[in-house]
């Protein structure tokens, strides 16, 4: 259906800054003043294409007339934030503060002080899919679209001002919305210096094509996932439904653009739904769907606190409305993914499917970990049922698709991957398997190369996994053809994307005559890398990436947190200790570094240092659920198990269905000799 024109316009600046939205007269207007010079590019809103503004009709022929103006201004200083520190608890004392903090979950424990950093997502996928209704009764869930890429431009201002006191954020490349007024200086420097920069572009241009002639692969742009806001104007019922409508509408195309535009949508009904306007189970609902969202884009993601707290925060208020539900239970399932708790989430997955075998998202979750084990037939079997209850979601036929090929079932695999290009014509995965079936399979090695090359050059994002098999199996076709340069090429690609890959390394060293491609400069590919190895059980491999990341950029606390934890499973305590330090000292709000040091420290029977870390950790977040977990934790293990149990009620006052401080519970109350009240828990 054809979208009404709309009259406003985004402006991205040579810095990928992003103003706006405002509308064509404002656009001329700022162009007369020098602020906008040529070298911008401008979407749209909502939902445009990017385009250099000079290309635009609207603004050509004043940006002629104007380019050489000149403007002045004044760019404000950012400013920072001071500390705060509380007390130690006292596992006696009931304090006021813990019904405060009871009372103050629901819509609060969503964020209120979060950026709302937007990546521009791809444009719009063309094909549409027309199960969105039925894929809403499958999961017991009711959305609306918005045709709108939030990523680009729903940076709150407030937002910004409570989270501009970390330097390194202009750094990031996430995009953040400014007030033109901010720029005014910048338009002055550009316009004094056009000349050179174009100069500049050139040589760049230059330099990266022979960058990429070595076949070094571009780092894949990453993302932050959005957490709704509090506080925000409340929605009609029935808008409220339509935009879950619409975000399961774009999930369903199981595309990086339809992905981001599903979590636009998503965040604009969870923040627009108020308690008591709508029930608890109508708004757990959107907070699921919104949880398998995250879960999807979680690859495109930088994976660090903040995207790790969005899924933690979505969880905790989707069980508090729906505890023991469906809806809750699929939050939790997504979080103990993104954690790597592999084990656990497949256990919560096997007992839901035993209360519930009507609910596709368990079965294709559950086909996914058999797939991950190597079980192919029982992936397949998994698949097949999640696509007979959900046949919309194109993602459930690509794996199952994948799943067919494992067990050499090659044409039932084939009338999968076509089906999915039939309904969503630029689906990269379902291009790069369909390649591989045509090259290894069919022996159509033309076919094959153009839909990989169509997948690698398209406009959708491709995970590393994928991007990996890609450019794999162009270095494949190449290496038939005997055309070895670009079969290298090809290869160092892949290798890019999966250093651990055999093959890709074969190729290189075989037929490049040449090392191994440099080991990236980009510490985020290091860190996904780590998590991969993380996950596979090789700690090893993945303390030496978390490492790596970390002397690339000593302010990644992360990336030294993950290196201590993966030391500490290697019996190399002393050095995860020292790591996990490290981690706190570059960024003293890292809660989970405080609280793996306190258990790690208690392991080793050193009691007083754990409880001190633990007391620095509350000083950062005096009513964190994990921090009196990590007490009881730690009281639990010096065999107290009366302030254990104290501890975990508290923790449960704030998170009262997180397993862990369930299970801490359980043994401190067994422990007390409480048989009965620990088989409560």
């Amino acid at each position: 259906m054809a979208q009404p024109q709309p009259s406003n316009w985004i402006v991205k600046d040579t810095v990928d800054k992003i103003y706006g939205p405002f509308s064509t007269e404002q656009v001329l207007a700022q162009i007369d003043k020098g602020y906008f010079i040529g070298e911008e590019m401008v979407a749209i809103y909502p939902g445009g294409n990017w385009v250099p503004i000079s290309r635009a009709s609207e603004f050509t022929d004043r940006i002629l007339d104007v380019l050489a103006m000149e403007s002045k201004s004044v760019r404000p200083a950012l400013s920072q934030k001071s500390r705060s520190a509380s007390k130690m608890p006292d596992p006696s004392r009931n304090t006021d503060d813990e019904k405060t903090v009871q009372n103050s979950k629901g819509p609060n424990s969503l964020s209120g002080d979060e950026t709302h950093s937007r990546q521009n997502s791809s444009s719009a996928n063309a094909s549409h899919v027309t199960n969105s209704q039925r894929a809403s009764n499958s999961l017991g869930h009711q959305t609306s679209n918005k045709n709108l890429d939030r990523t680009d431009v729903q940076a709150r201002d407030q937002s910004i001002d409570e989270n501009e006191d970390d330097d390194s954020d202009s750094d990031s490349g996430v995009i953040v919305l400014e007030d033109l007024r901010s720029a005014e200086v910048n338009a002055k420097v550009r316009q004094a210096k056009l000349p050179l920069m174009i100069i500049g572009g050139v040589l760049v241009v230059a330099m990266l094509t022979l960058f990429f002639r070595d076949g070094v692969q571009k780092p894949m742009s990453r993302t932050h996932l959005i957490i709704p806001r509090l506080n925000q104007a409340a929605l009609e019922s029935n808008e409220i439904k339509s935009k879950l409508r619409a975000g399961i509408s774009t999930f369903q195309i199981d595309t990086y653009s339809g992905y981001a535009r599903a979590q636009d949508a998503l965040v604009q009904a969870v923040e627009g739904s108020v308690q008591g306007a709508e029930t608890p189970r109508s708004r757990s609902e959107l907070m699921s769907t919104l949880c398998l969202v995250y879960r999807e884009l979680w690859p495109f993601s930088y994976q660090d606190s903040q995207d790790a707290k969005a899924i933690s925060l979505m969880m905790q208020e989707a069980k508090r409305l729906d505890p023991g539900g469906v809806n809750g239970g699929l939050c939790e399932i997504v979080h103990l993914l993104t954690v790597g708790r592999d084990q656990d989430a497949q256990n919560l997955t096997d007992s839901m499917l035993v209360e519930d075998s009507q609910v596709p998202v368990l079965f294709e979750i559950r086909g996914e970990m058999y797939f991950n084990h190597q079980d192919y037939g029982n992936a397949a079997a998994y698949f097949s049922q999640a696509r007979t209850l959900w046949p919309g979601w194109q993602k459930i036929s690509v794996s199952e698709g994948r799943a067919r090929v494992k067990t050499q079932e090659y044409t039932a695999a084939t009338e999968l991957f076509r089906s999915v290009l039939k309904t969503v014509r630029d689906h990269p995965v379902a291009k790069i398997e369909m390649g591989w079936l045509e090259f290894e399979q069919f022996g159509h090695a033309d076919n094959a190369l153009k839909l990989f090359q169509n997948a690698m050059d398209g406009d959708e994002k491709v995970n590393r996994e994928e991007s990996a098999r890609g450019q794999l199996g162009i270095a494949e076709i190449y290496v038939q053809r005997k055309n070895f340069r670009r079969a290298v090429e090809a290869a160092k690609k892949s290798y890019q994307f999966d250093p651990r890959s055999a093959r890709a390394k074969e190729i290189i060293q075989k037929y490049g005559g040449k090392g191994l491609p440099k080991t990236s400069t980009d510490p985020d590919e290091h860190i996904f890398l780590g998590k991969q190895y993380q996950r596979s059980g090789d700690f090893l491999s993945a303390q030496a990436e978390f490492k790596t990341a970390f002397d690339i950029d000593p302010k990644n606390a992360g990336a030294a947190m993950e290196a201590g934890k993966c030391l500490w499973r290697l019996n190399q305590s002393e050095e995860a200790i020292e790591w996990l330090k490290r981690a706190i000292q570059v960024d003293h709000k890292l809660i989970p570094a405080y609280v793996e040091l306190a258990d790690e420290l208690a392991q080793r029977y050193d009691y007083y240092s754990a409880s001190r870390a633990l007391l620095e950790a509350q000083h950062m977040s005096a009513q964190n659920y994990e921090v009196w977990r990590g007490f009881s934790q730690l009281e639990l293990r010096r065999n107290d198990f009366k302030s254990a149990s104290i501890y975990a009620g508290r923790a449960l006052k704030i998170y009262e269905t997180d397993i862990d401080t369930l299970l801490i519970m359980a043994k401190a109350q067994l422990g007390l000799g409480a048989v009965s009240e620990a088989k409560r828990y």
